[in-house]
């Protein structure tokens, strides 16, 4: 199923197994950023002002943390294996190359990255690297 470079058609199973591809990817990309969203809206009513954390069972920030953690990375892992599937079996040479691999890296190293500062134990009103003010009074 070599291709060459000049060559601008696409038959039509390449084109089905592009559509595939587009949606798969979309699928698993709109999973991963509905789920974290969702956690992240968990995580601000968690931390808001008079709440009830009894409401949320067992579950406490760093919990939900490390549960979001795992879950971004097991998402990694399914991206990135649909990825090379798609390309190793359907369309050679065609997706998911170093630049797409990049993205999926990125992305991901960065919500790992946030959920890990949630997991961390610090004050982060009075944290390592900025301190906020304490309201109108000053105090």
């Amino acid at each position: 199923m070599e291709r060459a470079k000049s060559e601008t058609k696409i038959n039509p199973h390449e084109l089905d197994a592009m559509r595939t591809y587009i949606d798969g990817k979309m699928r698993r990309y709109n999973l991963l950023f509905a789920v974290n969203g969702g956690a992240f809206a968990i995580g601000k009513l968690m931390a808001g002002k008079d709440v009830n954390i009894a409401a949320f069972g067992q579950l406490t920030p760093r919990g939900l943390a490390i549960g979001m953690m795992v879950f971004t990375i097991l998402m990694a892992i399914d991206i990135w294996a649909f990825g090379v599937s798609m390309r190793d079996h359907y369309l050679p040479d065609l997706v998911f190359q170093w630049k797409g691999q990049a993205v999926l890296v990125l992305i991901c190293t960065l919500i790992v990255g946030g959920w890990f500062l949630v997991y961390l134990p610090i004050s982060w009103t009075n944290g390592p690297f900025f301190v906020l003010p304490h309201g109108p009074e000053g105090g």
